[in-house]
This record gives C-alpha cells, structure tokens and sequence, in this order.
C-alpha cells in the first residue's frame, strides 16, 4: 500500500464519488478508480460499493478508513513540523570529568548560552574511561577530559581540541600556617588533615599510589565525590586538599603550593568522534569551542 493510494482512498470515502475526488486531488477520475482498484486487489476484498449515485464503505473499508486517516494524520503531523523546522535538536550532550571541566566547560557554556539560548547543553559527569565509553556508545556527542595517556589521545578515532593546561595541586586555606610557603614535602601533606575525592576518581587513585609508593598513609579525614566540597573544606581551613590549578587561582581564599610529587600538567580537551557532526547544535558549540580556545589542536 502506497502513500498515493491512501490519500486517493480516503478523498473517494470524503466525496463518495470518483469524479469528485479526483478533482479535489488535482487528477484523473481514471487515475483515482485504477488506484482503489489496486488498493482493493492488495487487501484481496472490495472495500467501496455502489448505493445509487453513491459510493459506500464495505466493513472491510470502514476499518481501513480508520487506519488511513490515522496514517495521513501523523504525516500531517510530520509535514507541518518540518516546514516549521521542528525536527532540529535543540540541545547537545556534553560528557565531563570533575577536575579537567572545572575551568573551561563554564566559560563555554556561558557564551553558549548567550548565542544560542533556545539550545539546551545537558552534562553528564563521570570518569575519563566511563567518558570515552560513553562517546563511543554514541550517548553523548563530545567528552572535555584530560585523555589520561598519550596513545588515547593519538587514537586515530577521536578528535581533539586542546583547551587549557590542567592539573591538581595541593592547597589550602589563605589563612593557613603554610600559605606563604615557596614549597612543600609529601610528607607534611600527608600528616596534614587531608580531604580527598573517592577512589571512583583517577586523579584520586593516582594520588594516593603516589602516597603509598612512599609508604605514606596520609591522614584523610574525608572523601567526597564533589569538588565543590573539596574546595569549601580547604577554603576554611579544614583540611588541606587537591584542587585543579585553574580554582585555586580563581579563589583568592585559596593557596596553590608546589610539591617536587606534582604531576606535570597536561592538557583538558574536547573529544569527539572523527565524523562530521551530525546536528547543527552541536557543530556550534564545538565552533565556538574553537573560537574560545583557538591555540592548541590535537
């Protein structure tokens, strides 16, 4: 059954009359009986009879009717929200890592939002590896991560776009005895009080090997999965703690200090799939992404 011949079926069933019908369609009255015939040929019953200068439906063709217009209506439905451009995303879905987004990601969404505010940017946050399996399942259009080794980001199946260098040291408060210090040993942090991010974090899990390839047993007197804590307990002087190097100069309540243990800094990245992007919302905010962080491509 053909498009055609539903909307021939039903105009014959509105006008009870082939001559009718095919003026309303702008055809033949030979073009609209060869195409009910057909259509009664394919469902192997008549579905129109004769009644004086009439035509009335068969039981067979009340209950096609009712498809029909069913079918017909939600073509409409579809038609309509074409012309009207309905069918264009309005959002993209963005992957992110607690630490490596933390600088970048807002100042993007910002200016995202300021272009382009009918357009949704919906985030999801999870670890790098969970990050790159989710880009590859195809439940996010693009990931802004720190690709945690050099052969992820040679992969010849991703795109890269370098943003910021990135990097956790250690901080504490402005007000803290050590906030004037040029430098500062593993040790002393780990005898410190020490809040921490879970172990479902790799820069957590990368740290505290670090403290145990020592054979240190730092004294954590918390773990959390929000950096925002980390940030508020070492803004008070709580404990001290890992931050990214972008919050600890944003926080003028907040001192970085060097560790000859700091982990060279690397580079925070948008990745997405090596493919043209498929929506148009998403091709801006990678555009836009390019406008804001135009220096280094992987």
């Amino acid at each position: 059954m053909t498009l055609t011949q539903m909307q021939y079926f039903q105009a014959v069933c509105t006008y009870e009359n082939y001559t009718k019908a095919a003026a309303a369609l702008f055809v033949t009255q030979p073009a609209v009986s060869k195409a009910i015939r057909e259509l009664e040929a394919e469902c192997g019953t008549p579905l129109l009879v004769r009644k004086g200068n009439a035509l009335a439906l068969t039981e067979a063709g009340r209950l096609l009717l009712k498809e029909v217009d069913g079918v017909l209506s939600r073509m409409d439905q579809l038609n309509r929200k074409i012309a009207s451009g309905g069918l264009k995303r309005n959002y993209v879905e963005i992957g992110l890592s607690t630490f490596s987004s933390s600088a970048a990601f807002p100042r993007i969404c910002a200016e995202f939002h300021r272009r382009y505010p009918e357009i949704r940017v919906i985030s999801h946050e999870d670890s790098t590896e969970k990050l790159f399996q989710m880009l590859d399942a195809d439940r996010v259009d693009a990931i802004v991560t720190t690709p945690e080794s050099p052969e992820r980001e040679a992969d010849p199946s991703y795109r890269f776009l370098r943003l910021n260098r990135s990097g956790l040291r250690y901080c504490v408060s402005r007000n803290h005895r050590w906030a004037r210090r040029s430098s500062i040993t593993l040790e002393e942090i780990a005898a410190e009080p020490l809040i921490m991010l879970s172990d479902n974090y790799s820069s957590a899990r990368g740290q505290m090997e670090l403290f145990a390839r020592q054979g240190l047993e730092p004294n954590i007197i918390m773990r959390t999965s929000q950096m925002f804590t980390v940030e508020r307990f070492v803004e008070s002087g709580a404990a001290g703690g890992y931050l990214t190097l972008e919050l600890a100069e944003t926080n003028k309540n907040i001192v970085s200090i060097p560790c000859s243990f700091d982990r060279p800094l690397k580079y925070t990245c948008i990745a997405w799939k090596k493919k043209p992007a498929e929506h148009p919302a998403v091709a801006d905010f990678l555009r836009l992404a390019r406008e804001m962080y135009p220096g280094d491509r992987a």
